[in-house]
This record gives structure tokens, C-alpha cells and sequence, in this order.
């Protein structure tokens, strides 16, 4: 007689999966169909008195720790990382930095609007996240009064004017030397009308999607010559059907655009397969929960929109683009008042509020309850907090009053309190596994201690009889 074996990765007694980046956990179980004789269990008498399987981790409540089941025996994953952020560094200078509603980060260099009388793109080097420099400025006083917000694609970034009403496109391909595309308009597109209060930009091809919010919808710009940006089309909310009065922001996935609107307080969702007839397919209105709809940013079957006037965040659902349906939300006022622009990372949404001067780590583990785990607040190098972009575990935010950049990173507090026994997940600043007892944060294994290529950082592995994590450098072992 045969019998299937499953080697299995339950956990038992462990309150949620938690992860420091979107590929954490990635092919963790694995299922094995193997032809053999009866098996029992490898590990035998846990704390419940229940059999264990190979590769099996559980949470002992009664001692506190960690335990995987190897070929024989119960080991323990010896002696976490809270959700707290560290400062490295805040770059603060009217002349460069002034009102920096957005920024956008590419490899070594961070690159930041200026507001003011600077009407600028301003690149930094971020080479040293505890040391950055003022690299180069770009200015342009006719096209740039207002930058409103900035994306890089490629050797270009494309930046739009909610008071010029302007689309610039900058070449940075030497972040040192930024220039404006040779010939023809210069990378230039000025529209009063099509894109009169311009607020947020996304690319999809030869093509930017640029919101107006006084236009109420969208304006589709030929970018295949960078120098020359032409209108293609527009779709716009005229006759209040499309749910776009007062278009903010945008975000692209595929053949699907999605735009959210503050007044309308909706997410629509438009049909981009075709970039020269964009059409709306479905739309949710939200009076509650996309109170004041003003971000959004997509990943997989879900949009995560920042809501003003909910002072929150909304998870909806996108897996049908018919029918987008709002499957859970979370409002703070306290922590989140009047958020402005949201970043997602593993697990994580970073969003920012320009009332509350502060940056949240909310948890999107369960997009029906999304929990906020951990909330910064300054109200001198975070006044007025707008901006916020993720690159290698650094968080990258943008203060418009306070006229300056900050660098964060995730901090390890090993050896401080936790609450939440049986968590654990990769910590980036540490590079290791991590865990909480309960009452204390513990570290899984020593860094950079692996043998052997691996990747991606933080993946975890059941290698034969342990449990092993990628440090980014070699494959670590964990408690045996």
C-alpha cells in the first residue's frame, strides 16, 4: 500500500505572516507526492501532545519560542524586528529642496521637485543614504511653476505642472548633467485646457496618462518623441458619468488604468488597450471610505487608494475591472490627517499625511483589514509630509514645508518589547530572520554568515533537516 507525503510549512499558534518585501515568503510550501510506504510523523510530542511533520514550524506558548520540525526532532529557531523606522538623514535647503511636493528614486540618485521661485528638478546622491548631495538642478520658470509630480521611465523623467498646466519631459540619463531633449519643443507640452491643473502622471508604452483635475478626467500624450510630447486624445468626466470630477491620481497594470477623483469619490477604471480610446469600464463611488479620493497605487487584484477626507486608506478589490468593490479600509485621524500619497512595499503601505505631519506603515497582509503598525510624526523635518517613495528597504519622503528630503529605514530593536508572539519575518536592516516571543524580539541566525549564491534576499528554505534564509549574500541556517 502507498500513501502520499506532504512535506508541510503550517504554522501553528502563529498569528499572521508578516514580510519586509513582496517576494518574503515566495515558494515557501512545497508539495511533494513521493510513493512509499505508511510514514508517521518525524517529531513526536510538541506542546499539544500532536505529532509533527518534516518541515512543520510551530509557536510554543508555553516557552516562548520558535520551533521546526527537522527529520527527528523539534529545533529550536534560537535566540524581531518592530515596524520602526530610523532616520539617516535630512537634506534641508530653500535653494535646491523648496516645497518638494514629489519625488522619485533611481539607483543612486534621488530626484525631487522644487517649488517656489526654484521651479526645478533636482537630483541628489544617495550612494551614502546617511550622507546625501546635492548633485544637479534642472530649472525651467516657464513650465514648472507648481511641480505637481514626477516619475522616471528609463533615461527620462516626466514631470507635470499643476500651475503651468505642463507636461516636461527631462533627460537624466546623467543625473549630473540633466538636460531637456534636443530638438523639437524640448520635451515640452503646455495644454490650458486638457490639462489645466495636471496632478499626477503614469506611462504605459509610448504613452503618458496625465490627470486633470480641472479638466476632470484624463489626457493620453504621445511620448515617442521625447522632444515633442503631443496630445492624443482625452477622456474626460463632462457629463458626471465616469467618475473622474477633480482627477488626482493615477496608476497603470496591464491594460487597465486606474484613476481615482476627489470629488467624485470614486475609483474608475479605464480600458487603456487601445491608448488612443481609452474607455471606462467600471467604477466604485465610495462617500465614506474614498472620502476625498487623492492616491492610488495597484498591485495584483487589489487598488489601495488614499482618501482625504477619510483620513485612511481603502483596499478594492480590481480582479473583475467591472465591478471594483471596496473590501476593507482604515480611518485615522490621529496618525493619518489629511494623507497625501501612498508607497507599497511586501506587506506594507508607507503613506504619508501632510496634517499630521507623519508617516505610517500600514499592514496590507489582509487586504479586508488592513492595521496600522507603526506611525512617525515630526512636526519640523515632516511639516506638511507629501511625497513618498521605497527603494532596497530606504523610504525616501518629501516635507513641502519644511522644504527638504528624509531617508528612513526599517530598524532593527532586538532585544526590545513586542506584542504579537509567534510573529516573524525578514528584517532587512539586520539581514535576518526575526521572531517575537511575546514579550521580546529575537534574531533567527547570525548575517552574512551564508555559503552559496542566493535570492532573493530574505527568500526562506527547508533545506533536508533545517530551515535556511537568504541574507542576500549565502544561505543562513536557522537554529540547528
Amino acid at each position: 500500500m502507498t500513501r502520499e507525503k506532504v512535506l508541510s510549512c503550517s504554522v501553528k499558534k502563529t498569528r499572521k505572516f508578516k514580510e519586509k518585501k513582496q517576494f518574503f515568503l515566495g515558494a515557501f510550501c512545497a508539495l511533494f507526492i513521493l510513493s512509499f510506504t505508511p510514514v508517521y510523523a518525524a517529531c513526536f510530542n510538541d506542546e499539544d501532545g500532536n505529532p509533527g511533520q518534516e518541515g512543520d514550524i510551530e509557536y510554543r506558548t508555553g516557552s516562548n519560542i520558535l520551533q521546526y520540525c527537522d527529520d527527528t526532532q523539534w529545533i529550536n529557531m534560537i535566540d524581531a524586528s518592530d515596524h520602526t523606522l530610523t532616520k539617516l538623514a535630512t537634506l534641508s535647503t530653500g535653494s535646491y529642496y523648496k516645497n518638494p511636493r514629489a519625488l522619485a528614486v533611481s539607483g543612486d540618485y534621488v530626484f525631487s521637485l522644487a517649488g517656489g521661485l526654484v521651479k526645478s528638478l533636482i537630483s541628489t546622491d544617495v550612494s551614502n543614504p546617511s550622507s546625501p548631495t546635492f548633485v544637479d538642478q534642472y530649472q525651467d520658470s516657464s513650465n514648472l511653476t507648481g511641480p505637481f509630480k514626477v516619475i522616471l521611465e528609463g533615461n527620462y523623467a516626466y514631470l507635470v505642472s499643476s500651475t503651468n498646466d505642463s507636461l516636461v519631459i527631462v533627460d537624466i540619463s546623467d543625473p549630473t548633467n540633466m538636460s531637456a531633449p534636443s530638438g523639437g519643443a524640448g520635451g515640452v507640452l503646455v495644454d490650458s485646457t486638457n490639462l489645466d491643473d495636471a496632478r499626477d502622471i503614469a506611462i504605459s508604452g509610448n504613452y503618458a496618462f496625465i490627470t486633470s483635475r480641472n479638466n476632470h478626467g484624463i489626457a493620453v500624450v504621445d511620448i515617442s518623441d521625447k522632444a515633442s510630447p503631443t496630445l492624443e486624445t482625452t477622456l474626460t468626466d463632462s457629463n458626471a458619468l465616469n467618475g473622474m470630477r477633480l482627477a488626482e491620481g493615477i496608476d497603470i497594470q496591464g491594460n487597465y488604468a486606474y484613476v481615482v477623483a476627489f470629488n467624485s469619490d470614486t475609483l474608475s477604471v479605464i480600458d487603456i488597450s487601445d491608448p488612443t480610446s481609452p474607455s471606462v469600464v467600471g467604477v466604485v463611488d465610495d462617500g465614506t471610505d474614498l472620502n476625498g479620493a487623492l492616491d492610488v497605487e495597484v498591485r495584483g487584484n487589489y487598488a489601495y487608494v488614499v482618501a482625504q477626507g477619510a483620513d485612511g486608506v481603502a483596499v478594492v478589490d480590481i480582479s473583475n475591472p467591472a465591478t471594483p468593490t471596496i473590501v476593507g479600509a482604515i480611518s485615522d485621524a490621529a496618525n493619518m490627517n489629511v494623507p497625501w500619497e501612498i508607497a507599497l512595499e511586501g506587506n506594507y503601505a508607507y503613506v504619508t499625511a501632510n496634517t499630521s505631519d507623519s508617516l505610517s506603515i500600514i499592514d496590507i497582509s489582509d487586504p479586508a483589514l488592513p492595521t496600522r503598525v507603526y506611525t512617525v510624526s515630526n512636526s519640523t523635518f515632516l511639516d506638511e509630509l507629501n511625497g513618498v517613495v521605497i527603494q532596497d528597504g530606504l523610504i525616501y519622503v518629501s516635507a513641502y514645508a519644511h522644504d527638504s528630503i528624509s531617508i528612513y529605514r526599517l530598524q532593527s530593536d532586538t532585544g526590545t518589547a513586542c506584542s504579537n508572539p509567534g510573529e516573524y519575518y525578514y528584517d532587512f536592516s539586520t539581514d535576518a530572520m526575526v521572531y517575537c516571543n511575546g514579550t521580546t524580539l529575537f534574531n533567527m541566525g547570525d548575517p552574512a554568515s551564508g555559503s552559496g549564491a542566493c535570492s532573493p534576499e530574505g527568500a526562506l528554505n527547508y533545506n533536508a533537516d533545517r530551515y535556511e534564509f537568504c541574507d542576500g549574500n549565502g544561505w543562513v541556517d536557522i537554529g540547528k
